[in-house]
């Protein structure tokens, strides 16, 4: 299975790909981690190189969830995703 879920902030789209991986057994991986690289000097944005390897190794699985919304990269996994789920939540 290959899913994609977007939302705004806070709407509970890492919590819901959290849970859909254990359920599943399905890797998940924030967006935010593929374009920064967490450091424990502090957050370090990756390159467009980096970040596109990264997420072209990552969607070209034959399984995995992704959340997040970065625009970048939304193009090239609702190419190759199964389901997207949009979280739509009132304010």
């Amino acid at each position: 299975m290959k899913l994609d879920i977007i939302g705004s902030v806070a709407s509970g789209k890492t919590t819901l790909a959290r849970e859909l991986s254990e359920i599943y057994n399905i890797p998940f991986y924030q967006k935010d981690n593929i374009v920064w690289e967490r450091t424990p000097e502090g957050d370090k944005k990756r390159s467009d190189k980096d970040r596109d390897e990264l997420f072209q190794e990552i969607i070209n699985g034959d399984n995995w969830i992704v959340e997040g919304s970065p625009r970048k990269l939304l193009r090239e996994s609702f190419g190759k995703c199964d389901y997207i789920i949009l979280l739509d939540v009132p304010l």
